[in-house]
């Protein structure tokens, strides 16, 4: 998938950067190019060859038209996730690791759910923090909404979900 300057993407785990400009660079005496990428967040910049985009799962941010189906899969119920923490810490990085939007909503889900049986380790408090703030930021980007608005829908959202036996 190719990208043009001045396009927002996202980078998985990290969230939405714009690609500043497009280089060519040689390395190991061959002309490599790359995507500059400025995180909108922390205004970190990153070079990405080109080749190596899809990859790393730089992908186009959400269709504002997908949005409703996001708000839809927050409330739909989840199954029983792993009860042994190792292996759902793992399923839930390699979530967060795929960038797709529906993987980071269900991370968000499977932790909201966790936290209303038990506490959340520091290390799943924290994913969760990042999973949903990550949520949040890409649904105000592409719909032009309000942070605040969009984390009350998804607030609303999380709150019908139930547990699949």
């Amino acid at each position: 998938m190719l990208f043009k300057v001045g396009e927002k993407v996202i980078y998985p785990g990290r969230g939405i950067c714009e690609i500043k400009r497009i280089s060519t660079q040689e390395v190991d005496g061959q002309d490599v190019e790359f995507y500059h990428l400025t995180f909108l967040r922390d205004e970190a910049t990153v070079m990405v060859p080109v080749d190596k985009a899809d990859a790393i799962g730089i992908r186009r941010l959400l269709d504002k038209a997908e949005v409703p189906k996001v708000y839809a899969f927050l409330r739909q119920n989840i199954h029983t996730p792993s009860s042994d923490y190792k292996v759902r810490y793992q399923q839930n990085v390699d979530r967060l690791a795929s960038g797709t939007i529906f993987d980071i909503a269900d991370v968000v889900k499977t932790l909201v759910y966790l936290s209303r049986i038990k506490k959340l380790s520091e290390r799943e408090t924290n994913m969760l923090e990042r999973a949903y703030t990550l949520l949040i930021n890409e649904i105000a980007q592409v719909s032009g909404a309000d942070r605040d608005e969009v984390q009350s829908k998804v607030d609303r959202a999380l709150e019908q979900f139930d547990i699949e036996e």
